[in-house]
């Protein structure tokens, strides 16, 4: 037996789960080398879905809806505090 038929064999026995983690390393392996990703434009692994999902999510329930001027707001939240030599 050949080692990609060995691969081929032990990425099947694999939980789906595992087989998205071994699809994401090989897709690393293929940008760090050079190689083009033959994953195709609407095809991505599990993981990656349940991030796109979530952003969808987040997209949707359009959290900053009520800030109607961003930079206020941006320097409303946050706290300055004095910092040591700074007005020398």
């Amino acid at each position: 037996m050949t080692l990609p038929e060995q691969l081929q064999q032990d990425i099947a026995a694999l939980p789906e789960s595992a087989q998205g983690m071994v699809a994401e390393f090989v897709a690393f392996l293929k940008h760090r080398h050079g190689v083009p990703a033959t994953i195709s434009a609407g095809q991505q692994v599990p993981e990656s879905q349940d991030m796109a999902n979530l952003l969808e999510q987040l997209a949707a329930a359009n959290p900053f809806q009520a800030v109607a001027n961003p930079v206020t707001w941006q320097r409303e939240q946050r706290t300055e505090r004095d910092l040591p030599l700074r007005d020398l």
